[in-house]
């Protein structure tokens, strides 16, 4: 998966939070795109089972894409804890950095950097117990 699509399933996501249908007008409104290049993505996301398209209506997640999203946000949130709390990057500095960051697809650079934020943050408690114990 682009980088692109996932920004777009991202915005699908945020966009159908009333269980709405999406429209490519909406995607390429907040995107600021063509609606021609968005037509070009959906139809790309269609073929991968990451949404539906019901004709004349608009698109909505399937459940793959639903997951996708669902990893995505989990990766985001995985990378902007590390940035901003460990390596001291501001919160409008790390988005350009976390985008770049997404393009790691490994899961086991995911799961290692979870692990390392987890064990840091159980750590940083047992310190803060024994000092006020």
């Amino acid at each position: 998966m682009t980088p692109t699509q996932e920004k777009y399933l991202l915005v699908i996501d945020k966009l159908s939070k009333d269980k709405k249908l999406v429209r490519n007008r909406q995607v390429a409104d907040i995107l600021e795109v063509k609606p021609s290049s968005v037509t070009e993505i959906m139809d790309r996301l269609v073929n991968q089972n990451m949404i539906q398209h019901i004709s004349y209506q608009g698109v909505f997640l399937t459940s793959s894409g639903e997951e996708q999203v669902a990893l995505l946000k989990e990766r985001r949130l995985i990378l902007s804890t590390f940035l901003t709390s460990y390596l001291g990057i501001s919160r409008t500095e790390a988005p350009e950095i976390i985008n770049e960051l997404l393009q790691i697809h490994s899961s086991l650079f995911f799961e290692r950097l979870k692990c390392y934020i987890e064990q840091e943050t159980i750590e940083s408690r047992i310190q803060y117990d024994k000092y006020f114990s």
